[in-house]
């Protein structure tokens, strides 16, 4: 910390390279970029005022790197968000392709399952008509075979429509 910080008695210049990624952490790549321009200008202004000495004295080669330093510091800090932005509009991407298979798949399977229903909804309905028929045929007496042989077309004539039907 000591060294850091410039000891007990110092300002910290490496203050601004803490400052680059809390700002792109907090605000977007663009307003990111703009309070790095802010706190280069205000670290060059530090740095050729005599504002620097008034805390503890670095080496003078810390100030004359330290604007390249930063700038390195906001690029590698830009590139980063940049890189997180662009998963972040992936994965929302992702999604909503995601959500475009759903709902394809919902409206196949309901297409489906109407497609389906519909046959089998008649042919459940003729076989109740044929058990109906059946049903009469039986109380039919042997005394009237006229009687016997409509209800036996009425069945051939159900069982043809769902053969028909399906």
């Amino acid at each position: 910390a000591i060294l850091y910080t410039g000891g007990t008695d110092g300002s910290s210049i490496f203050l601004f390279f803490v400052a680059v990624p809390v700002v792109f952490f907090f605000f977007n790549l663009v307003y990111g970029l703009y309070f790095c321009a802010v706190f280069f200008v205000l670290m060059v202004i530090y740095t050729l005022s005599p504002l620097r000495y008034l805390g503890y004295q670095f080496p003078e080669v810390y100030y004359s790197r330290l604007p390249m330093m930063y700038l390195a510091s906001v690029i590698m800090c830009a590139v980063a968000q940049y890189e997180v932005v662009k998963a972040k509009i992936k994965q929302e991407d992702a999604l909503e392709s995601a959500r475009q298979a759903s709902e394809a798949k919902t409206d196949f399977l309901a297409n489906t399952s109407h497609e389906i229903r519909t046959p089998i909804n008649a042919v459940l309905g003729m076989n109740e008509m044929i058990l109906r028929e059946t049903d009469k045929m039986e109380k039919i007496p042997d005394s009237d075979p006229e009687a016997f042989r409509s209800s036996v077309k009425k069945i051939r004539s159900y069982a043809g429509n769902v053969d028909s039907d399906s």
